[in-house]
């Protein structure tokens, strides 16, 4: 119906299961040019959405063993990230990563932006980040040791990650 109205116009898809890395194992691509694939990076929740909720637990670090003893870091990332790779090579996909965080009192926020980035950039993906000045927990002018209080900050580990990543373009 869109290319009806505007053939040039670019189209961005996201998969299901809340636009996880994972979807991309089964999502088919559409067979039409001008198309980007949207991808939503918050893996793993237990660091990145870590007493986002009340009674959700906290303490998981950025690098770090998670419960199960695997590493989390920076290769850790890069696999669970891998179906989107995957993707865009056997199809020659654009991908935009339309989402990616972690929140603010989580230790190593900063390295796992770094991260992220680093890959996003190195597979040549187009991102933003998610979200600036939007609910404090996730902004980089804020800060604290949980949700309540988050106090105003005017430069965090976690925006000179973002503004590094952000330089590189």
């Amino acid at each position: 119906a869109v290319r009806a109205i505007d053939p040039d116009a670019t189209l961005i898809v996201e998969s299901n299961h809340m636009d996880a890395p994972c979807a991309f194992s089964y999502l088919s691509p559409l067979d039409m040019d001008n198309v980007v694939y949207e991808v939503h990076m918050y893996d793993p929740g237990t660091f990145t959405h870590q007493g986002v909720k009340p009674g959700d637990p906290l303490g998981q670090t950025y690098p770090g063993l998670m419960d199960d003893g695997v590493r989390l870091d920076r290769e850790w990332l890069r696999a669970q990230l891998a179906p989107v790779r995957d993707f865009q090579l056997k199809h020659h996909a654009r991908i935009f990563v339309g989402e990616f965080s972690a929140i603010c009192w989580g230790k190593g926020a900063d390295a796992y932006i770094r991260d992220c980035i680093a890959l996003f950039e190195e597979y040549g993906w187009d991102w933003c980040y998610h979200a600036f000045r939007e609910w404090g927990g996730w902004s980089v002018e804020r800060e604290g040791p949980e949700a309540q209080p988050l106090v105003p900050a005017a430069d965090t580990p976690r925006k000179q990650a973002l503004l590094e990543g952000l330089r590189r373009d």
